[in-house]
Parts: C-alpha cells; structure tokens; sequence
C-alpha cells in the first residue's frame, strides 16, 4: 500500500504530460523527459514539499495551498509547452531547456534568482511562494 501512495504523485504528472502532449501534438514519450527535467532544473519538488507544509488550520489557508499546487503545476506545464513548441525535436531534453533560456536569458536569471531566494529561506511562507510562482509564470509570458 505504501508503494501504491508514493507512486501517486508519478501517476498524478503522466496526466499534465498527456493534456501537454495532445495540446502541442508531440508524443508522450517526448514530452515526458522535458517535463521531468524542466521539473528537477526548477526545482519543483522542493517547492512542492514547501507549499505542503504551509499551515492550514483554517478553510482559507487550505484553499491557499490547493491555488499554490495547482498554479505551481500550471507553471510547469506552461514551461514544458515553450520548451517543446520553440525548440528542434531532435535535440535532447536538455540541450532544449538550454536553448529556450539563452532565448530567455533575462527572465529565466531573474526567476532563478527568485527560487533560490525562497529555497535558502528557513520557512517558506504564503507570501515568498507566491512569488517564486509568480515569477517562475513570468518567465513563459515573456517567452511567447
């Protein structure tokens, strides 16, 4: 059973990259090393873990969380989808991530300088997580 729990959060993603995959017309298989590796160079885990230990002893502080995940795995589709739509197929996952930052190099140094704000901080609360999410949003805006 505990096997079964853990291996959740992985089921949990092959959603995003089917949904990503049908929308950018690439098959999962191509998607899914993209997203897994845009997942680890943002960091996205540990932010994850942060989000979940926000407090929530009342209705609001629940909702908050529940925004912070779904807006934390938004960003990461969101960064998956410009990866993969402006960058050749034939490159690997990583020569591609490379690629759309140098495209982006401002923005992508700005949000992160920001993650690495919030991942040095003792406790992460509201406020600093919904900016590292906001910035990290950012970054795709003005990518496209």
């Amino acid at each position: 059973m505990a096997r079964q729990g853990a291996s959740l959060l992985n089921v949990f993603q092959l959603l995003d990259i089917t949904e990503i995959s049908a929308k950018v017309e690439v098959p999962p298989a191509q998607v899914a090393p993209v997203y897994q590796a845009l997942s680890d160079r943002y960091a996205i885990d540990p932010l994850l873990t942060r989000i979940s230990s926000l407090e929530r002893t009342d209705r609001w502080q629940s909702l908050a969380r529940a925004a912070l995940r779904y807006d934390l795995y938004g960003a990461l589709e969101s960064l998956t989808v410009a990866v993969l739509t402006s960058t050749p197929a034939q490159d690997d996952p990583m020569a591609r991530i490379e690629g759309w930052e140098r495209a982006n190099g401002s923005a992508v140094q700005r949000a992160g300088q920001t993650l690495a704000e919030v991942s040095r901080l003792e406790k992460a609360d509201l406020a600093s997580l919904s900016v590292a999410l906001r910035t990290l949003r950012s970054v795709v805006r003005t990518s496209t």
